[in-house]
């Protein structure tokens, strides 16, 4: 691996990039690579959908092992290059159906206090689920496994 000071970092593509060095100060390791960017992604869309966010979410991509990212805005093909001009985009905000659907999630969200309901299913369905699986993961000894079956607990 290069020095830092050998490397170049460039823009992964068309558009503003920003360094997101709150959740990964260090370099990627590639397992957190493949796990992070897309997932991530598609969670992020998934509830800004719900709640009525007129973004998706940054498209995430590493240079050099460090994650860069690309907020998105709804509705928009993520390999788009840049922003339309902005009487497209307003044209866009009153005509694509994509908007009007989070325009409703939005007032839908505030009106139902739908946080609540996500909160609930969070501490009394995911969270323990989440927790139950990961004790079952810690009483497994990866030391004492083959190649085939590393890979498998691995993924």
């Amino acid at each position: 691996m290069p020095k830092l000071d050998e490397l170049t970092f460039e823009a992964p593509g068309p558009g503003s990039w920003e360094i997101e060095n709150v959740h990964f100060p260090r370099p990627m390791t590639q397992v957190a690579i493949e796990n992070f960017s897309q997932p991530f992604f598609e969670g992020f869309r998934e509830g800004a959908a719900r709640y009525g966010s007129m973004v998706d979410g940054p498209k995430n991509v590493a240079v050099n092992r460090f994650p860069y990212a690309q907020m998105l805005p709804a509705g928009r093909d993520s390999n788009a290059g840049g922003l339309p001009p902005k009487f497209v985009f307003k044209a866009l905000q009153l005509l694509h159906p994509e908007f009007s659907c989070r325009k409703r999630n939005a007032a839908q969200s505030m009106a139902d206090r739908l946080w609540l309901e996500d909160s609930r299913e969070w501490e009394q369905v995911a969270k323990p689920a989440n927790i139950a699986r990961h004790l079952e993961l810690l009483e497994q000894q990866p030391a004492e496994m083959s190649n085939a079956q590393l890979t498998d607990h691995v993924r």
